[in-house]
C-alpha cells in the first residue's frame, strides 16, 4: 500500500482528504470481505411537482451491510429540481421551475457502482383568485384569497382611483370599474372591480293643479305597495 501511504502523506492538513483517503484505504484492505450493495430501492420513481413544492425521497439498499455507504444524490437539471440536505438513506428535492429532471441515487463503495432514479416534472399550479368579481360601494373594503401553492403575491390595480388593493384587500375609491391583479413570477389571476354609487330612486312628481284624483291615477297608476311608492294629489 506504499502508494496510498504516499497520497495520504500529500494531503497535509486537510481532516476532510485524510478522510476521504482513509475510506480508500478502507475499501482496498477490506475489498474481498465486504458484501456489496446490489439494488437500490427508492420510495417513489416519478414524482409530480407544483413550482416551489418539495417532496422527499428515501432510499432502501440491499442487502443490509454493515460499513459507511458511499452515496450520491444527484439532479440532472439543478435549474428545474434541487437536492437539498442529501444524506445516506434520503434527500429532500426542491422544485424551482417548469419542466423535468431525473433525481438519481448512486452507490459506489468498493468500486461497485449501483443506482435508482426518480423522474420529476415540475408544472405551474393553477392559480385561483376569489371573488373573481365584486361590486362595491365607496370606502367598502373586500379581502381577496388566492389558491395554488403560491410563494410570493404581487398585488396591483390597473386604475387606483377607482379601487386600491393592498395584501389582498381591495378599498373602494371612487365610482367607475378597474381590475385587481394577484401575480406571481409564473402565474397571474385577476378580480373585475366595480365601484358603484349610492342612490335612491324617487318618482318623479306629477304637477298639474288642474287634475282631479281619477287623472292622476290614470297617469301615475295605483299605489303599490310592496314598492312603497304613493300618489299624491
Amino acid at each position: 500500500y506504499g502508494n496510498m501511504f504516499h497520497e495520504l502523506k500529500d494531503v497535509k492538513d486537510s481532516k476532510y482528504d485524510l478522510q476521504v483517503n482513509y475510506q480508500k484505504f478502507y475499501e482496498l484492505c477490506n475489498d474481498e470481505e465486504k458484501e456489496k450493495i446490489t439494488s437500490i430501492t427508492l420510495d417513489k420513481t416519478s414524482c409530480d411537482l407544483a413550482i416551489c413544492g418539495t417532496s422527499e425521497i428515501t432510499a432502501t439498499f440491499t442487502p443490509t451491510v454493515d460499513y459507511p455507504l458511499t452515496v450520491q444524490w444527484i439532479s440532472s437539471d439543478a435549474s428545474i429540481v434541487e437536492v437539498r440536505n442529501a444524506t445516506e438513506n434520503s434527500c429532500e428535492i426542491c422544485a424551482l421551475k417548469e419542466g423535468k429532471a431525473t433525481i438519481t441515487c448512486k452507490e459506489t463503495s468498493f468500486g461497485n457502482e449501483v443506482s435508482a432514479t426518480c423522474e420529476v416534472v415540475v408544472y405551474i399550479p393553477e392559480m385561483v383568485i376569489s371573488p373573481s368579481s365584486v361590486k362595491l360601494h365607496y370606502e367598502d373594503v373586500q379581502n381577496l384569497s388566492v389558491t395554488g401553492n403560491i410563494s410570493t403575491i404581487n398585488w396591483s390595480t390597473e386604475n387606483n382611483f377607482v379601487a386600491s388593493i393592498n395584501e389582498g384587500v381591495i378599498t373602494a375609491e371612487h365610482v367607475g370599474s378597474t381590475n385587481v391583479v394577484a401575480e406571481t413570477e409564473y402565474q397571474k389571476a385577476v378580480c373585475e372591480v366595480i365601484v358603484e354609487p349610492e342612490y335612491f330612486t324617487y318618482m318623479e312628481p306629477l304637477i298639474d293643479w288642474n287634475l282631479t284624483k281619477e287623472q292622476i291615477l290614470e297617469q301615475k297608476g295605483t299605489p303599490d305597495a310592496t314598492q312603497s311608492t304613493s300618489v299624491a294629489y
